[in-house]
């Protein structure tokens, strides 16, 4: 028994000076690498997409343009125009470009054309339905295909639009109806 004892403590002795060294060992082959540094970010590309050339209108019938629309606020708007449809099938048409003059390519991350708001001097609801029911508010390329979300425009391109805007109902109101709410929003993202 006193050789079982002399051996189980031998046997633990060595398993103690085992661990001991494994750790020494383990201690003089590991290294802590470390990377660090600062990093920032620059305005190093251009971002200008805007809108220029706005063409004379085109209109078609009876339609009359009381104010000419106008490129505002840094070329990133077109308002302040006033139109008038005297019969059915009258529209008008605004063709200009939009231009990226910046160095980074474009996309159109969203697009939304407004619902027109229709309202009659009379309160007259049939009216007002008659006539918002019956217009046509498009944004198209030349080929009249739509402007739409993920349209790429390029570094540097253009790409020419139109505007339009058509009665296309058969009648026309007694009472007048003043139509607003005529609005299209282009959002345009870095590609």
């Amino acid at each position: 028994m006193k050789k079982n004892v002399m051996s189980v403590l031998i046997a633990s002795v060595l398993v103690l000076c085992s661990i001991v060294c494994v750790s020494f060992v383990y201690a003089r082959v590991t290294k802590k690498l470390v990377i660090s540094g600062y990093a920032s970010m620059n305005n190093a590309g251009k971002w200008e997409v805007k809108f220029a050339n706005l063409k004379s209108a085109e209109i078609i019938g009876t339609t009359e343009e009381i104010i000419k629309p106008t490129i505002q606020n840094s070329s990133t708007s077109i308002g302040n125009f006033n139109i008038k449809f005297y019969s059915p099938l009258d529209s008008i048409s605004y063709q200009f470009d939009i231009v990226n003059d910046g160095t980074i390519d474009a996309i159109v991350d969203a697009i939304s054309i407004a619902k027109p708001i229709c309202n009659s001097i009379s309160n007259n609801h049939d009216e007002e339905s008659m006539v918002c029911n019956n217009l046509e508010y498009t944004l198209s390329y030349l080929d009249n295909s739509e402007v739409k979300t993920g349209d790429v425009l390029r570094k540097g391109e253009s790409q020419p639009v139109i505007l339009k805007l058509k009665y296309n109902g058969n009648d026309i109101p007694i009472d007048i109806v003043n139509i607003s709410n005529l609005e299209v929003a282009i959002i345009y993202g870095q590609l």
